[in-house]
């Protein structure tokens, strides 16, 4: 079951080699269940037989009962296993997918949007994981049970055996076309279960905007569009897939019957046994091979999502890490600083100087390159090397996990989790007490917003901070900046945004009396920021006209 997914990726292969035994144990246990059904038809062929003879059956009779109890048993606790590996499997592959998802560049997030990455969290995983962990155990077992019958049907019927050949032959050529069309309509129901995904993403983001403008229906509209499409499809899919099945077992079904017609015909007595043993061979042939064109089915579905994930994740490795470890601030250079989005300049021949333990501010119009340019700094977007340095040394030569704990970066959006007041604070600094957390919360101002709720640091944010003004979201925000007491810089881009006059200039003092010493990047269009700082850049269209001011 190789794949191009598995060669380019070996975190995914590692991974379902860490359950092979599992999965190894499950497949034993479905492989004794199909054994022991092996013994049922030639229970009942000795049964016939000393029937036919008039002698004492009843020993065979319980023969078969306890080969059907046993099989049916085995068979059971062979199912529960396989489920236990799969979920065990699934978790441990989306917990890959998503590590993977999370090294990415920005650059990758831009492009796929969250609605396709749960998308392939979910829907793929599942379908990657049950083709080892659950389509693998059932295959061997049924190939198993699919041999044997062969070998016994062969010695006890070889007339019977060479018609279903024929019909297994034929049946071969109608799956082989059909299973084309599954693969298909798989990948295809894949593509819309994630548009449905991106489209519910951001309807739920954008649930003010839908309701101001009476866009209910119209987002409703967009969704129902795709649902109607991936119902249509599922129920395709499920057609081929029975069609398969079915035309599998009524082939081999009416050969079988047919053929035990005839060649029991003019069969004596005495050989009743023989061909009611060869019979249920026979069936147990048919329904395992339609049980296997349904496995073959479910195959590939797994394939198509197999193929999506791998076309998912064909977008080169991420930007090559530096291994040194970034020495104490003391100045920031930027020289002749490009960056494009796709084919378009973002920044162009951007060059300044910070020194440590300044304030510097940066203004400019939206879509200036501001935003960019905080990116670069705080190692979210890759650069070629020559353009960056700190302390006179190239940042791309850095470890970019310890350049991150160097830098503090307060986005322009908030960007607040649905946990409580302590957690969306704390995530500046993990190992962050409950007295750092309330002294940060404090110094951004946010402290009588904590004091107002009966749960005070516990208590716990909507979606986005859906529970609180913007204001106040803005001041957990800077808390979890302020927390970040380590850092050697400090990027904050439109700290005060959404903020009144009178708490602006409260926090802005608190917020840099805390930040004395440190160095500080502040985007802002806010004249009481600009007041308070040493000097400030000017962007615009990606440059900064004039130099330094």
């Amino acid at each position: 079951m190789s794949h191009r997914l598995l060669k380019k990726n070996p975190l995914f292969r590692d991974e379902i080699r860490r359950h092979r035994a599992s999965i190894l144990i499950a497949a034993a246990i479905l492989s004794l269940a199909s054994l022991l059904a092996l013994g049922i038809p030639l229970a009942v062929k000795r049964l016939a037989e000393e029937w036919a003879a008039g002698n004492s059956w009843t020993i065979w009779l319980l023969a078969g009962g306890v080969f059907l109890l046993l099989s049916l048993g085995l068979q059971t606790y062979g199912g529960l296993k396989s489920t236990e590996v799969s979920e065990r499997l699934k978790t441990a592959l989306q917990r890959q997918l998503f590590r993977r998802f999370m090294g990415q560049e920005m650059a990758f997030h831009r492009a796929q949007g969250p609605g396709e990455l749960i998308s392939a969290i979910y829907t793929d995983i599942q379908a990657v994981a049950g083709l080892y962990s659950r389509l693998l155990p059932s295959g061997v077992s049924g190939l198993l049970l699919l041999a044997g019958a062969t070998v016994a049907l062969i010695q006890l019927s070889p007339g019977l055996a060479l018609v279903l050949a024929g019909a297994t032959l034929l049946s071969l050529i109608v799956s082989r076309m059909l299973l084309r069309h599954i693969r298909a309509r798989a990948a295809e129901i894949n593509e819309h279960t994630s548009q449905i995904y991106r489209l519910i993403n951001e309807a739920l983001h954008q649930v003010m905007v839908i309701k101001i403008n009476r866009l209910s229906g119209w987002a409703e509209e967009r969704l129902r569009k795709h649902h109607g499409r991936m119902v249509e499809l599922t129920v395709r899919l499920q057609f081929l897939q029975g069609v398969l099945s079915m035309t599998v077992q009524l082939l081999l079904a009416s050969a079988l019957i047919a053929g035990w017609i005839v060649l029991t015909h003019s069969a004596a007595a005495d050989e009743l046994g023989t061909q009611l043993s060869a019979l249920l061979f026979g069936l147990l042939l048919v329904r395992q091979l339609g049980s296997l064109a349904g496995l073959l089915g479910t195959y590939r579905q797994a394939q198509g999502a197999m193929d999506r994930l791998d076309s998912l994740l064909d977008t080169g490795p991420p930007a090559a890490s530096g291994k040194a470890l970034p020495p104490e601030l003391q100045r920031v250079r930027v020289t002749g600083l490009n960056f494009f989005y796709g084919e378009e300049a973002a920044l162009s021949n951007v060059t300044f100087d910070l020194r440590r333990g300044e304030i510097v501010a940066i203004t400019g119009p939206n879509g200036a390159g501001k935003t960019t340019l905080f990116n670069i700094l705080s190692a979210l977007e890759p650069i070629a090397p020559g353009s960056v340095f700190w302390n006179d040394m190239d940042i791309t030569g850095f470890d970019r996990t310890a350049l991150l704990s160097k830098v503090a970066y307060l986005p322009q959006d908030s960007l607040l989790g649905q946990a409580s007041i302590a957690d969306n604070i704390r995530m500046g600094k993990l190992d962050a007490s409950d007295s750092e957390i309330e002294q940060a919360a404090e110094r951004a101002g946010v402290g009588d917003v904590i004091r107002r709720h009966p749960d005070g640091l516990d208590t716990v944010l909507g979606s986005e901070g859906s529970r609180i003004s913007g204001g106040e979201s803005r001041r957990i925000a800077l808390a979890r900046l302020l927390i970040h007491d380590d850092a050697d810089l400090y990027l904050l881009d439109e700290p005060t945004e959404g903020l009144d006059a009178g708490s602006e200039l409260s926090i802005l003092d608190t917020a840099l009396k805390a930040l004395e010493g440190k160095t500080v990047l502040i985007i802002t269009h806010r004249p009481a920021v600009l007041e308070r700082v040493q000097r400030h850049l000017r962007m615009e269209n990606g440059r900064v006209p004039g130099g330094q001011l």
